[in-house]
Order: structure tokens, then sequence, then C-alpha cells
């Protein structure tokens, strides 16, 4: 029971020094603000926060100019095209297109303080324009060759040409997508 008696004497002095801030409150002028985001310790550390308020596109490559990279593997397949009598070594393609493009954000930058007292957190607009890139990647669930004789079979693409295409439609329905909301002037 010592344990509980010293818990009960803590909570005690922490309610009467409470009291006792509060009593005195009248003759000190304080100025209690209301904190956005802080830390738990009022160590005075500060904190900063990006919030992206607006974003478009500005900048977008032509169909053209897309470059696909292709990746060659020779793999060792079983029951190639159903046929349970056809083993050997493939070779199967993966390609990939990267598309860089151009944003225009405008983000709201917050810089609180972890201090209660006189801690106003500061608000800022800010504008600028971002490189950015995505990545499409032919889907070998699209190829035109398969192996395997059980219930899952491993599709592949068996020419170079048919997996830059699935990749290459990938990146140009994206394309499509982004170009109706881009920038306005």
């Amino acid at each position: 029971m010592p344990i509980l008696n010293k818990t009960a004497c803590f909570i005690g002095l922490c309610c009467l020094i409470a009291f006792a801030n509060t009593a005195t409150a009248g003759e000190v002028e304080r100025k209690i603000t209301t904190v956005v985001a802080g830390g738990t310790l009022s160590d005075g550390s500060s904190k900063i926060e990006k919030q992206v308020i607006e974003e478009c596109v500005s900048s977008l490559p032509k169909e053209e100019d897309l470059q696909p990279i292709v990746d060659a593997r020779s793999k060792y397949m079983r029951s190639i095209n159903g046929d349970v009598e056809a083993n050997g070594s493939v070779r199967t393609y993966t390609a990939t297109v990267t598309v860089p493009y151009v944003v225009k954000q405008r983000q709201l930058i917050i810089v609180t303080t972890s201090s209660v007292e006189k801690s106003e957190p500061v608000l800022k607009e800010v504008e600028g324009r971002f490189d950015r890139s995505v990545t499409f990647s032919s889907n070998p669930e699209n190829g035109d060759s398969f192996a395997g004789a059980d219930l899952v079979k491993d599709y592949y693409f068996s020419t170079e040409a048919q997996a830059t295409e699935d990749a290459m439609r990938r990146a140009r329905a994206w394309l499509k997508q982004k170009r109706a909301v881009m920038c306005g002037g």
C-alpha cells in the first residue's frame, strides 16, 4: 500500500500546484493560443508541415518522344502453349516506359512551435514547379504465350514488339487522362 499512498500524495501535490498557479494567474497577464500541430513536450521545438492546396500538370511529353526500354530474359518453361511435350528454354520480354512530366503546386507551409504560450503558427503559401515521372511496365498476363499445364499458367511476351506495345498502351492512356486536366493558361 505504500506505492498507492505515494501516488495519491503526488496527485494531491499536482492539484495543489495547479490550484496555486490558477490563484496567481490574475496578477500576470498571459496570452494562450491554439497550437495547430505540436509535439507532446513544450520544449520550444518547431515542426514544419506542408499541405498541397492545388496541383495541376503543366507539361507533358509527346507520345512519339517516349522511348521504351525492353528487357529480355531466358526462362526454362514446361508445357509451352499447352503442349505437354514442349519443355525448354524460352525468351521472354518485358518493356518499361518512363513518362517525365512537370506539375505546378501551391502549398501551405505551417510552422508550429510546441510551447503553449505565445506560439502562434506561421502560415505561408508558396508556389512551385516540380519534376515528376511515372513508369509503366508491360503486364505479362497480357502476353501472347503461356507455359504450364496446371490451373495457374505463366503468361509472357514472346516478342519485343508485343511487350513494347503493351507498355506504350498504358502510357498513352495515362497521357490522355492527364492532358484533359492540364493547367489552364
